[in-house]
């Protein structure tokens, strides 16, 4: 066996040896106070306090919490309380003191974070609250940070808010948009083939696995794509969704340019080798963590979850499953839509 076999099995066992070590590791139970309310002025004031070690504690704190807004803003709207076992990859931000792109008023033991569509508003209201808070206790008010916040549609503490979920017309709303224009924009490269064609034909004798009988064009992911932006616009000009979740997922459709360039480059040059779209996607994926915290941090695996808590750890195992599915799916590809009816099928599953 040689030297650097010898090193890859000493890296691939310590590994193992690690996970295994983690998982003995355990955390003790803790609840997070978590409150969400709205303001007769459209603004969305999140409360978000520190871990307690009983749910009953928690749920003391959010009675507290409650009440203090109900005698403060008795018009302000109630949309959530709860008792979080689990903090999202924003919440830890905002707990943690790391910057994010609303403003945070951080007070003893938690924080209020504002959210608005006049991101100007937000500050102002989170600098009077913080100036008001701080004649009994020490508060005060973070602008806005360039850090990226995570999306707003997930599950809280393994629950689903039904109210805060798009509506089922919205979804539909969605759907048919989507698929009008990539039904559109397919029909528009197919009768435009004599303009593109000689770059984008895929010849029929270039790879086993092609079955196509006539050259066709290989450029189908610019519906895609172009589906995706369009949707993402219409939601946003249509404020179907909260603004977590509208700005959560213009930034998690910018992120994936770097893939879709690799690919379309593939597509149009032939040049583009599989290492870099490997790379390329590995990019994407970095990005959406970055911009928007769309991190793999919990997989329900006790030891690898630990490791998943590592932010290093997380985006680098976020980039190799994300650069993984993407490969696996194109590998797949060769019979006309074989790859988009087996990930309707996975989509559907996991719906």
């Amino acid at each position: 066996m040689t030297q650097a076999k010898v090193s890859r099995w000493a890296i691939a066992i310590a590994l193992l040896v690690l996970v295994i070590a983690a998982g003995f590791h355990r955390s003790p139970a803790s609840f997070h106070p978590y409150v969400v309310y709205l303001t007769p002025e459209a603004l969305e004031v999140q409360f978000l306090h520190g871990a307690h070690p009983t749910r009953r504690q928690c749920d003391a704190v959010v009675d507290a919490i409650v009440k203090s807004m109900r005698d403060q803003c008795a018009n302000c709207t109630l949309l959530e309380q709860w008792c979080l076992d689990r903090l999202d990859p924003r919440q830890r931000k905002i707990l943690s003191g790391l910057p994010v792109d609303v403003p945070v008023m951080r007070v003893p033991g938690g924080a209020v974070a504002f959210l608005s569509g006049s991101p100007q508003v937000a500050l102002e209201i989170c600098q009077q609250a913080g100036q008001h808070a701080s004649r009994t206790v020490h508060a005060e008010c973070a602008k806005a940070g360039p850090d990226g916040i995570a999306l707003s549609m997930a599950k809280i503490g393994g629950a689903m808010d039904v109210s805060r979920m798009p509506t089922p017309g919205a979804l539909l709303g969605i759907f048919a948009l989507a698929a009008l224009i990539s039904l559109l924009v397919c029909y528009l490269i197919i009768r435009s083939e004599r303009l593109h064609g000689r770059f984008s034909f895929d010849i029929t004798a270039t790879g086993p696995q092609k079955f196509h009988t006539a050259p066709t064009p290989r450029i189908g992911g610019i519906a895609i794509a172009t589906a995706l932006a369009a949707s993402v616009l219409a939601l946003e000009a249509l404020d179907w969704l909260s603004l977590a979740s509208i700005y959560g997922l213009s930034m998690l459709a910018l992120s994936a340019i770097p893939a879709f360039a690799g690919g379309l480059g593939e597509d149009i040059t032939r040049k583009v080798g599989v290492t870099a779209r490997l790379l390329l996607t590995f990019a994407s994926a970095v990005f959406a963590s970055l911009l928007v915290g769309a991190t793999l941090d919990r997989l329900d695996m006790p030891g690898l979850d630990t490791l998943l808590q590592l932010p290093v750890f997380a985006i680098a195992f976020t980039a190799f499953a994300v650069g993984g599915i993407a490969n696996s799916i194109n590998i797949i590809d060769g019979y006309n839509g074989l790859a988009g009816g087996y990930a309707i099928i996975v989509l559907a599953a996991l719906a």
